[in-house]
């Protein structure tokens, strides 16, 4: 009977060692691929910033030789400038959309909403490398988070995609680049609470309430100088006549 269960757990061991080699290359091939990032993946509210995305080659054959990035629409970004890319061509698409409570037609405006980069034949991303295409946004808008979709396309045909949700077939499941924005705090001192008088007053004091008042202490030094002078000259001519009576 022991013997039988020795040789059962040998058997269950080598089992699953054979399970463990059969399933690393698969693991390790799944840590290989890599999808596009952004750089930074955060920023600040109102801000303008440079958006590098990062776009590795993930075929094992083939070379990228497009780069499509959707950009977003609701909101829309205000300014997006291209850095030119040496042996790249970048296509700029402009579509007019509504702004942030836009509510009519008549208030659309022009704004990006994607930029394709295409290769000339030196300047193919090959498997094992990767290049990166740079922008110019802002101001950055009031949300949470920004997503850009992206369109990957290879020498041999083959597409690969990005998405801000993955379907429902489950067809892509690599997430799009994200830039998640920080609200911009509060100044110090800005606002004051009702209950304390004194900070409401001086918080409540704009810059020109501040220059008038301190025309007005002006003035009132001027006059007090003046009363100062004034009597002491009248004070001195007291005590000159005083003495010349005297003697």
């Amino acid at each position: 009977m022991r013997t039988s269960s020795r040789r059962l757990v040998v058997t269950a061991v080598s089992v699953a060692a054979s399970l463990a080699l059969t399933l690393a290359p698969a693991a390790a091939a799944a840590d290989v691929a890599a999808d596009v990032i952004v750089s930074p993946s955060t920023a600040s509210q109102g801000d303008y910033t440079t958006l590098t995305f990062v776009v590795p080659n993930e075929s094992e054959s083939a070379s990228t030789v497009k780069v499509k990035v959707a950009f977003p629409t609701k909101p829309p970004l205000a300014s997006v400038r291209v850095k030119r890319q040496p042996g790249w061509t970048a296509d700029v698409i402009e579509t007019k959309v509504r702004g942030p409570g836009d509510t009519c037609d008549c208030a659309m405006t022009p704004a990006v909403t994607s930029i394709t980069w295409t290769a000339e034949e030196s300047a193919r991303i090959n498997p094992g490398e990767f290049d990166e295409f740079e922008v110019f946004v802002g101001p950055l808008p009031l949300v949470e988070r920004l997503t850009f979709p992206t369109v990957q396309t290879y020498d041999d045909g083959s597409v690969e995609r990005s998405a801000a949700r993955a379907s429902a077939e489950g067809q892509s499941a690599h997430p799009a680049p994200a830039l998640t924005l920080r609200a911009v705090p509060a100044v110090a001192g800005e606002a004051s609470t009702a209950g304390d008088s004194e900070s409401g007053v001086i918080s409540g004091l704009t810059r020109a309430g501040w220059t008038g008042a301190s025309r007005w202490i002006g003035v009132a030094a001027v006059v007090l100088g003046v009363g100062v002078m004034a009597a002491a000259g009248g004070l001195a001519l007291v005590r000159r006549r005083g003495s010349s009576l005297t003697e």
